[in-house]
């Protein structure tokens, strides 16, 4: 009890020491008729017109999860802020700055700044990182080139697939900046891109069907023309590696493995390959076995035609089927026996090896 008083008087000085030093940000503004605000819509195909917010002499502020917030002389600017909640954009008018704002130490950047701030998944899920953050780039390069940009900040760069993705787009490692670091940035210009596929504030349902252009641009911007035979043509994806193993654990899973090595299927951890490496066992791959997981986001980099069978569960939504529907793979799934639940998340689920058999012949 105590304990937890002090560090309620230690986080109020402390609110108190940044409101005294950044100062109180006192209300919000609208994009619309403001000097120091330009927002340009972008246009991918006939129907996809994405909105990019340029504001000039501005803060940027984020908590890395929930809240990031533009700023422009003490004012909140609704539109390129967002505040998550419940897994939805919420009123500008629950923006953490209004009531705590901005107590980090806020570093002066002498150029344009791009955001590619997402939320909190965007910190380590490969998913996000492919589908939520990258896109961004390709919507921003419609109004100014990457060599224009001064800085890019990103939801975190410490990951091996974050900074590898980086490198091969060709990105100086000088340019980049991590929001786990810098949470509070002024700079000359920043630009903020809308979301590449939340349209309707319905992320749980949009998710499900990615615009056919970021699907292309993932490909253009990675994929080799010549395949690499070193990799093997059937593999089967082990996510013992995942952090999120005991929520999605398939009791059975050694029978899966010795019935699909006799078969002739290689046994991948993604995590013990390079971005360049997955990308590669992705496209040369004939059959692809796998639960459900962030690392089915490599479906995107297969060749047409390629069997994709995903181990599903009954929490699970669409994704998978949908991006493989897009990139003209031949799909199916098992869904598992759920044995046992905890916290709505199932921890113990049986896969048919019958059903397993009569689907890989």
């Amino acid at each position: 009890m105590i304990k937890k008083k002090i560090q309620s008087l230690f986080k109020y000085i402390s609110y108190y020491i940044f409101f005294l030093i950044n100062g109180k940000i006192h209300k919000t503004i609208k994009s619309k008729n403001n000097k120091k605000i330009k927002v340009k819509r972008v246009k991918f195909g006939n129907k996809l017109i994405y909105k990019v917010y340029c504001i000039n002499s501005s803060r940027i502020y984020t908590d890395t999860i929930n809240d990031t917030s533009i700023i422009l002389d003490k004012a909140l600017v609704d539109g390129p802020s967002f505040q998550l909640r419940n897994n939805k954009n919420s009123s500008i008018k629950n923006n953490s700055v209004l009531t705590k704002g901005t107590p980090r130490i806020k570093k002066k950047i002498n150029g344009i700044l791009l955001s590619l701030l997402t939320g909190g998944a965007g910190n380590n899920n490969y998913w996000h990182w492919m589908f939520d953050v990258l896109p961004r780039l390709a919507i921003a390069n419609k109004i100014i080139k990457k060599k224009d940009i001064d800085f890019f900040l990103f939801p975190n760069t410490s990951y091996n697939f974050q900074r590898e993705s980086l490198e091969l787009l060709k990105i100086p490692q000088k340019k980049i900046l991590s929001s786990q670091k810098y949470r509070h940035l002024e700079a000359k210009k920043i630009l903020v891109t809308q979301h590449p596929y939340v349209f309707k504030n319905d992320p749980e349902k949009e998710i499900q069907k990615i615009p056919g252009w970021i699907i292309r641009w993932l490909r253009a911007a990675y994929l080799k023309k010549s395949r690499n035979k070193r990799y093997a043509e059937k593999i089967y994806i082990d996510r013992s590696d995942s952090k999120y193993k005991d929520s999605r654990w398939i009791s059975n899973e050694k029978d899966l493995k010795n019935f699909l090595f006799e078969k002739g299927f290689s046994i991948v951890r993604l995590s013990e390959h390079h971005f360049n490496e997955q990308i590669k066992i992705f496209n040369n791959a004939n059959y692809i076995v796998g639960s459900h997981g962030a690392g089915f986001a490599n479906l995107v980099f297969c060749r047409p035609g390629t069997q994709v069978l995903e181990l599903r569960f009954n929490n699970v939504d669409h994704i998978f089927k949908n991006l493989s529907k897009s990139v003209k793979l031949n799909y199916s799934s098992i869904l598992g026996k759920t044995k046992k639940t905890v916290s709505n998340l199932e921890k113990d689920v049986e896969i048919s090896l019958d059903e397993l058999k009569k689907k890989i012949k």
